[in-house]
């Protein structure tokens, strides 16, 4: 079963970083930014892409999505 997601085309992430501050690591080799994975999730939910793999490179390819 196969279901089409009509998702808009900006959504505005701008008031989500001081909610996510906790979630930054201070300290030893950075991690992912939480407000990037959750854009980039965003972008996969709306492009039906379901692998976290294909994601990222889907995501280092293309400039647009950046």
């Amino acid at each position: 079963m196969s279901r089409r997601i009509t998702c808009s085309r900006f959504v505005a992430l701008g008031g989500l970083r001081p909610h996510l501050v906790q979630f930054y690591s201070w300290n030893g080799h950075p991690s992912l930014d939480p407000e990037l994975m959750i854009r980039m999730l965003l972008m996969g939910y709306c492009s039906g892409i379901r692998s976290d793999r294909r994601l990222c490179e889907e995501i280092h390819l293309n400039l647009a999505y950046r």
